[in-house]
């Protein structure tokens, strides 16, 4: 299956996700590296920090690419759609886009500036951005802000010359990034697709009703609201608005 599998899911999903797109690297760059130490191509004093930015590196290419991969480029590639994202976007609302991922990239751009050779507690900065975009945009959205966030802090880190310590903090920052934004790209992504279903039945029940020319009545007992077509204000020959 391609598209809807791959992409996180609820809570849990998006967490596990989390956890094994960055776990999983470390199976390759801790005994990597030590093979690399093994063959003098690495100082052993150095093990430790080749290990992590290998680590660091891997994690930062599968978060970056796996969701860009299965949410954006899985629809044009021609594999099997995803059923509850939207698949095309008016000239607005992508200039609106434009404009959000110019303010997280400035926040970002802010955090080195502010924050330089430090553990980059200004990323924080980001993430009023980022839940903006994943709030607006769903899990579309919310890939393409994680894709800036990644690509943005890589060149700032090493622009910036960052040691390992900084290094682990950025991974850190990477996760929380995916489990947040991706989190809530899936949970508006699933609203809006269930808001466009139910419009759909209630679409399709009012194309039966006014074929068959009947009449609906529909009362919601816990308000005592009490609804009515027009077909039922005819066949009671009184004025809908009165009902």
């Amino acid at each position: 299956r391609h598209g809807a599998i791959l992409r996180p899911g609820g809570t849990r999903e998006t967490v596990l996700f989390a956890v094994l797109t960055v776990g999983t690297p470390a199976l390759l760059a801790w005994p990597g590296t030590a093979l690399a130490v093994a063959l003098d191509l690495t100082p052993a004093q150095r093990y430790l920090e080749t290990a992590i930015r290998w680590w660091v590196g891997d994690a930062s290419g599968v978060l970056t690419i796996l969701p860009i991969a299965s949410v954006l480029a899985a629809p044009w590639l021609g594999l099997r759609p995803t059923a509850d994202i939207r698949q095309s976007w008016t000239g607005g609302e992508l200039a609106e886009l434009a404009g959000r991922m110019l303010v997280l990239s400035a926040c970002l751009a802010g955090t080195f500036v502010l924050d330089p050779r430090s553990d980059y507690s200004a990323f924080f900065l980001c993430f009023l951005p980022l839940v903006w975009i994943s709030v607006r945009h769903g899990l579309p959205g919310a890939t393409a802000a994680t894709l800036v966030l990644t690509m943005g802090s890589l060149i700032g880190l090493h622009l910036t010359e960052a040691a390992t310590p900084q290094v682990v903090s950025f991974l850190i920052f990477e996760v929380t990034v995916a489990v947040v934004g991706l989190g809530i790209g899936v949970t508006v992504s699933r609203r809006d697709a269930a808001e466009t279903r139910v419009l759909a039945s209630e679409a399709r029940l009012e194309r039966v009703l006014n074929g068959a020319q009947l009449g609906l009545w529909d009362w919601d007992i816990p308000t005592g609201r009490v609804t009515y077509n027009t077909r039922c204000a005819e066949m009671l020959e009184v004025d809908l608005a009165r009902l």
